[in-house]
């Protein structure tokens, strides 16, 4: 009877223990679960942020796609830009290659031209420096024409204005001096027939045919002192300074 009690004593031992073992081997099963629950929380709190992390960075990327993608369509318009821009100015370059090229031949032309009138202008001061009377002023022209005597020649049929220039010249060669001979127009002047009685007047034909002139042509002389050119009357000796207005000089 004893064995048997003890032998339910040591079952209930057992049990004992084995509920005890069983409880401890939970309680850290729990303990484990528990510590392993925490951190599967932590790891997910820190999963947590970083997806706001990475929706922020996502966010943020989209932005600068939109602003790259914005500058990208500025860059392509400034490109389409600068391409006629290009275009232009290759057709610019064109012209004034062309306008460059006709800028060369008017001035291959304009030279050559300069070079001719620079000869001719030269040619015409040698023969200006050629003309010039030998009087030194307005003064000594006058002084010597008073002293010369082609002037109290008789004016007649046979001997005219072109005589009077002609016959004024060779005195002032003869005295070492140069006249030349100017051929001027002279403007008819209306001739008008009067009646003493009515006073009326009537205009006398000029017999001149239409076609003709309605001038004359008159013989003078012509001084150079200086830079001055006179006009001489031979036939009364009258001086004068020639006016750009009267004879286009």
């Amino acid at each position: 009877m004893r064995l048997v009690d003890n032998w339910k004593e040591i079952t209930l031992g057992i049990a004992i223990l084995s509920v005890i073992i069983v409880c401890v081997g939970w309680y850290n099963t729990h303990n484990n679960l528990t510590m392993s629950l925490a951190a599967m929380k932590g790891q997910l709190n820190i999963a947590n942020e970083h997806i706001k992390t990475l929706e922020i960075n996502e966010t943020e990327y989209i932005h600068q796609v939109v602003l790259l993608t914005d500058e990208n369509t500025i860059i392509h318009a400034q490109v389409e830009s600068l391409t006629i821009t290009t275009d232009e100015l290759v057709t610019l370059l064109g012209g004034v290659e062309s306008n460059l090229d006709r800028a060369k031949q008017d001035l291959e032309y304009f030279d050559e031209r300069y070079t001719k009138l620079n000869a001719s202008w030269n040619n015409i001061i040698t023969k200006y420096e050629r003309m010039q009377s030998g009087f030194s002023t307005r003064t000594e022209l006058q002084d010597w024409l008073r002293e010369d005597h082609v002037s109290e020649k008789v004016y007649q049929s046979n001997y005219n204005c072109e005589n009077f220039a002609s016959d004024l010249a060779l005195s002032a060669q003869a005295d070492g001096y140069h006249i030349g001979l100017l051929e001027t127009k002279v403007k008819l002047t209306p001739v008008y027939l009067y009646n003493l009685v009515t006073g009326e007047r009537t205009l006398m034909p000029s017999f001149r045919l239409p076609w003709q002139p309605d001038y004359d042509l008159h013989a003078k002389n012509y001084v150079i002192i200086g830079d001055d050119i006179y006009e001489v009357e031979p036939q009364d000796d009258t001086v004068k300074l020639l006016g750009v207005s009267e004879y286009g000089w």
